[in-house]
């Protein structure tokens, strides 16, 4: 796994429904979005920020796939480690 930093825009942050589920917060960037879980310091870091645009860093996995007849390798944001300020 590699940390990267990227500017993402914060969609939505969404609280956990009750004690057994996880706040979520969704980031659009280029190439694509994504939804995924966040602790709660996260949470109140990324509130006040919905629809801005900022540096974050995130946990990337690399994943190989075929495109085109061509082995790629697409790199998927796993966890939100923080803003880069």
């Amino acid at each position: 796994m590699l940390k990267m930093t990227i500017p993402v825009s914060v969609v939505s942050v969404k609280a956990a429904k009750d004690v057994k589920s996880s706040n979520y917060a969704d980031f659009l960037f280029v190439g694509g979005s994504i939804s995924i879980p966040v602790d709660q310091a996260a949470f109140d870091t990324l509130k006040p920020l919905e629809g801005s645009e900022v540096l974050a860093s995130f946990q990337m996995k690399p994943s190989g796939i075929a495109r085109f007849g061509r082995s790629v390798s697409i790199f998927e944001a796993v966890k939100f480690l923080g803003l880069v300020k």
